[in-house]
């Protein structure tokens, strides 16, 4: 209630904890507060405690994925990776994983029929990206990679970049050798070369964290073993994604799970770590919103009030006050 009305100074509490660091120690500052977050609980009678960590953004939510997933060192004391899952706005990424799938296709059928099928998911993508957010470029690449895919069909050399960089990458050839993970990388790899196709790299790098790796991995590999091709990919990354995306739905959160404050509404968890980046997910941003920052104060509160015991706050040094 003092973060929402603005009320100077902040009262003192036992169950809200702000925890302010440099930017060069931001991503063990974060580690260590979601591991002593846990640790708070479990010590205070929780057996399985449900900790979600809340970012104003998905950019930020990424960051935040690719941190607790890989060790760090905290004040001399060793990090553990922390399994996670990411509550997320699923279609889009499961889209660009179709993406993904359609270029481990390749070696399976022949050469147009395989990169119109790539062109065909790229529109697809965008298809959904205007259906959830309508602009104008996202329908102008509907329109162009539809185009590429019908040109390529024929034969012919498609008008736009990405594509002709997609027909090259493929008449190159990308070399698998029947690792799934390691040729899932090697697909997913190519969209990053290709600048126009970067967004949908960023977006793919987010299917890992739908849990369903050791299904994607194990369907995989079962294509190479009895084919010597992954033909058939894109169906099984579309089927497996839905059926997990499905199942959490229905579960009861538990362990720690990342999401944005605007997906944690209507949520409860045992604890909440809050964290604020230096760039991305400002909490009070002046651009977006002039002070005193009444809609960012509202979502902050309903990110503080997620928690049933203890709220972690992290934020970088010099960020504006909660308060005043």
């Amino acid at each position: 209630d003092a973060v929402l009305r603005n009320v100077t100074p902040l009262p003192t509490v036992d169950d809200v904890k702000v925890v302010h660091c440099w930017q060069t120690a931001f991503a063990s500052t974060v580690h260590a507060s979601v591991v002593w977050t846990l640790s708070k609980l479990r010590h205070q009678g929780i057996q399985n405690p449900s900790v979600a960590v809340l970012a104003r953004s998905n950019s930020l939510v990424e960051q935040l994925s690719g941190i607790l997933s890989e060790p760090h060192e905290y004040n001399g004391t060793a990090l553990s990776p922390v399994d996670h899952s990411v509550v997320w706005d699923a279609e889009l990424s499961a889209a660009a994983g179709a993406v993904v799938a359609s270029i481990m296709e390749w070696p399976a059928g022949g050469e147009r029929v395989r990169v119109a099928a790539t062109l065909d998911a790229i529109s697809h993508y965008y298809e959904l990206k205007n259906a959830t957010s309508p602009s104008q470029t996202a329908e102008n690449n509907v329109r162009r990679y539809c185009e590429a895919s019908k040109k390529v069909r024929e034969g012919g050399v498609p008008r736009i970049n990405a594509g002709k960089a997609l027909v090259a990458a493929e008449a190159k050839g990308l070399g698998y050798k029947g690792d799934p993970v390691a040729d899932w990388l090697l697909a997913r790899a190519s969209l990053q070369e290709i600048p126009a196709l970067r967004e949908l790299y960023r977006q793919s790098r987010l299917v890992r964290l739908f849990r369903a790796t050791d299904a994607l991995g194990g369907g995989l590999a079962d294509l190479w073993l009895t084919q010597g091709h992954y033909g058939g990919a894109s169906k099984l990354v579309s089927q497996t994604l839905e059926h997990e995306r499905l199942i959490a739905a229905d579960q009861e959160p538990t362990g720690c799970m990342l999401m944005s404050m605007h997906k944690s509404k209507g949520k409860e968890f045992d604890g909440v770590v809050i964290v604020e980046g230096g760039y991305a997910g400002l909490f009070f941003d002046p651009v977006r919103e002039p002070p005193p920052f009444e809609r960012s104060r509202r979502l902050l509160r309903v990110a503080i009030t997620r928690a049933r015991t203890h709220v972690t706050i992290v934020r970088i040094r010099g960020a504006r006050p909660l308060t005043g």
